[in-house]
């Protein structure tokens, strides 16, 4: 993530933008046959005006002009992410990934939860999760660069590593 995207990013979460205006510009952005017009030089800023005006949210169009006229637009996905990062640590909020063999319960999901909330400090975590076969059983949990590897896959190469070692 570049720092243009990290400046960009405060300025969008600056705006106090509602999660509908951001989620639906974001949709939109995705699509790559938008952003290459948008940043395409020989589309003239008129028409890049236009077709953002009829798109996106009112109140997110200024903001979209002047990353359009700055030659930005392929920085999204940067942007967007900066402002995620932006808006969780504001909240008080961790982010955090828990990959799994097995979907666990919300009983379980909030231990770890109340776990990770004691250990950081955080009002609240959210959670991005991804089912993974080859860990064979058990779970990663991965917060920030810290990365709790509880997995049978983690543990037989640990295992492995330590006898090679040997």
């Amino acid at each position: 993530m570049t720092e243009t995207s990290v400046n960009y990013g405060k300025v969008l979460f600056s705006l106090h933008l509602n999660d509908e205006t951001i989620t639906k510009s974001k949709e939109l952005l995705q699509s790559k046959e938008l952003v290459e017009a948008l940043s395409n030089p020989a589309v003239r800023r008129r028409e890049k005006e236009a077709v953002i005006a009829k798109l996106f949210p009112e109140e997110i169009r200024s903001y979209i002009n002047v990353v359009c006229l700055n030659e930005c637009m392929d920085l999204f996905d940067d942007i967007f992410a900066a402002y995620e990062e932006i808006k969780l640590e504001a909240e008080n909020t961790l982010k955090a990934t828990f990959t799994y063999v097995y979907k666990p319960d919300d009983e379980e999901l909030n231990a770890i939860k109340q776990m990770l909330m004691t250990k950081y400090k955080k009002q609240d975590v959210k959670f991005e999760l991804k089912e993974d076969a080859s860990l064979l059983g058990g779970f990663v949990l991965k917060v920030g660069d810290m990365e709790y590897d509880k997995s049978i896959k983690g543990t037989l190469e640990l295992l492995q590593k330590n006898l090679v070692r040997r």
